[in-house]
This record gives C-alpha cells, sequence and structure tokens, in this order.
C-alpha cells in the first residue's frame, strides 16, 4: 500500500504532537515561545512604583534557612516565586539571572524563592 502525501503530512503533525506532548523536547519549545511572547523585561517608571507599608514576612530561602524580610527595608528586592516545571518561569531565568548580576553585587537586588 502506497502512502499519500497527505497520509504522510498527517503522519508528521501527529509525530510532532507527541513529541511536544510527551518528551522534554515539548517543555523547552514551551520555553522557547514564552521567551519570544514575553520579550524583554522593562523597567516601571518611577510614578507607577510602590513600596511596601509592611515588611514582616517570615521567608525561607533556597537553603531552607529562614529569612526575614524586615532585614530588605528600603532595598531593591525582586521577590519571584518559581518552579523548574513552569516553562514561563524557566524562560524569565536568564533576564533575572542578568538582573542579579548587574545589580546583585552592590546589595540592592535579593532573589527569592523556589517552590
Amino acid at each position: 500500500m502506497k502512502l499519500s502525501k497527505e497520509q504522510i503530512g498527517n503522519g508528521i503533525w501527529i509525530l510532532v504532537i507527541v513529541l511536544i506532548i510527551f518528551t522534554p523536547i515539548g517543555f523547552h519549545m514551551k520555553v522557547l515561545v514564552n521567551k519570544i511572547i514575553a520579550g524583554s523585561a522593562s523597567t516601571v517608571p518611577l510614578d507607577e512604583q510602590q513600596s511596601l507599608k509592611n515588611y514582616n514576612w517570615e521567608l525561607i530561602d533556597l537553603k531552607g534557612n529562614g529569612y526575614n524580610f524586615e532585614s530588605t527595608k528600603g532595598k531593591v528586592v525582586v521577590l519571584n516565586f518559581w518552579a523548574t516545571w513552569c516553562p514561563p518561569c524557566v524562560a524569565e531565568l536568564p533576564s533575572l539571572d542578568k538582573l542579579y548580576a548587574d545589580y546583585g553585587g552592590s546589595g540592592g537586588i535579593y532573589l527569592c524563592c523556589q517552590r
């Protein structure tokens, strides 16, 4: 039995869909699509920036130690909850890494937390 071009095309589409859904290739494709859609991070204009009134948060850092948010009062803080299985979360990691490289050494940016 000879396969038609339409059957071959359908087979290829089915293979692509199976790869996207059931393999790590699909995860990486979702990350790539999220990077393209999201673009790059931008700065919030000064008139739209907000300051916290209550800094009494008890957080846990990546090493499992308690972290009192009060110690960051008056500093710039990026509080980001992410997961390794979340394509949008993985897509934003390079921009967070660049942000930390640019400002983290000055004691101005603190990155936290994985769930």
